[in-house]
């Protein structure tokens, strides 16, 4: 694994480990600028990296940034929602529990109408 894609995945393991607000209140939010494209480089050759805990948590862990974020860069929302579009049917075949796809597909379908 290449530094970039090191520090990409610890700075994503942030979000996965800490509350949202917490990250909110020290600045971290400042820097999903440039972690985002770092992001969908990684999803869009597979939608299913495993960040620290699961396959998935990555995608997981887009989908629930604040939608302030995307309305501010709605680029990289219908640069993920083409993502999206083009590997829906990888959730279908992904094998995991019914939970977890239900989850996927909630998360999706609230992100879809954020813009």
């Amino acid at each position: 694994m290449s530094n970039s894609s090191d520090i990409l995945i610890n700075t994503l393991e942030q979000f996965l480990t800490a509350e949202f607000e917490t990250l909110r209140t020290k600045g971290v939010k400042l820097d999903l600028k440039n972690i985002i494209p770092k992001a969908i480089i990684a999803l869009n050759k597979n939608m299913f990296v495993k960040g620290k805990f699961y396959k998935g948590d990555l995608l997981m862990t887009v989908l629930v940034i604040e939608e302030e974020f995307w309305k501010e860069n709605p680029n990289h929302w219908n640069t993920l929602i083409e993502i999206l579009k083009n590997q829906k049917d990888k959730i279908k075949d992904q094998q995991a529990s019914f939970e977890m796809k239900g989850d996927w597909y909630e998360k999706i379908e609230r992100f879809n109408k954020i813009i």
